[in-house]
């Protein structure tokens, strides 16, 4: 039996989250040797496959061993029976836990490039602040990790908001503003309408994180029963 609560917005959040990529696409693109649209499409179409691949044999195979009693995150899944320890979910914590790592400093050289550039209009900047600014970066996200320990809360809030904002809100304005059509014409209301409810579900699930987060509930709808 299918149960719909508000872990459905949560859910929908960190999907968002997980399949952000658009802030790599310029450094990866700088870096072909024949850059052209036909090349940065096949990276991208890799790329996405690939996540797809991963997230969906980690999902599959909490859902399938436990299925109506999943944790919100899988990986909490208590283990099963005769099968203790679960090596399988060991594995998949662990691959986790490399993707954690080593998506801070693929995130963080895009990021600390576009701050000197357009913030500061530096391209060249001298390695004492760029050590000044790492430092800075890793000490806030160090302080938000101990603020807010729970890290579905911490994925809902940037899949809700920057994912959505980057990926959905900010292209499809572009998209209607760059049009030669009126925003009503089927070519522009068909994406508004389409990324719109993308953009809806993920700011009503940052609402929602940030009301769970005030109550000081873990998890928005956990189950009692698990």
């Amino acid at each position: 039996m299918v149960v719909m609560d508000w872990n459905f917005l949560q859910a929908c959040s960190m999907t968002f989250f997980a399949y952000t990529c658009q802030v790599q696409l310029l450094p990866i693109y700088s870096e072909l040797v024949r850059p052209s649209y036909k090349r940065i499409k096949k990276v991208v179409v890799y790329s996405l496959l690939t996540d797809f691949l991963v997230y969906a044999t980690v999902s599959t195979a909490g859902y399938f061993s436990t299925y109506n009693f999943t944790n919100p995150i899988v990986i909490y899944r208590p283990a099963l029976p005769s099968y203790d320890p679960d090596y399988t979910m060991i594995l998949c914590a662990v691959g986790i836990l490399i993707v954690m790592i080593s998506s801070y400093p693929c995130n963080y050289n895009p990021w600390r490039q576009a701050f000197f550039v357009f913030m500061l209009n530096m391209p060249d900047f001298s390695n004492t602040l760029n050590i000044l600014v790492t430092v800075i970066f890793t000490s806030f996200s160090c302080l938000i990790s101990i603020l807010v320990p729970n890290v579905s809360q911490v994925l809902a809030i940037l899949g809700g908001l920057c994912s959505v904002t980057l990926c959905y809100l900010i292209p499809t304005i572009c998209w209607v503003k760059l049009s030669t059509h009126h925003w009503t014409h089927q070519s522009n209301l068909v994406p508004m309408i389409f990324f719109g409810i993308f953009v809806v579900l993920g700011y009503c699930s940052v609402i929602a994180t940030l009301y769970n987060i005030v109550k000081g509930q873990p998890f928005i709808g956990t189950r009692s029963d698990i």
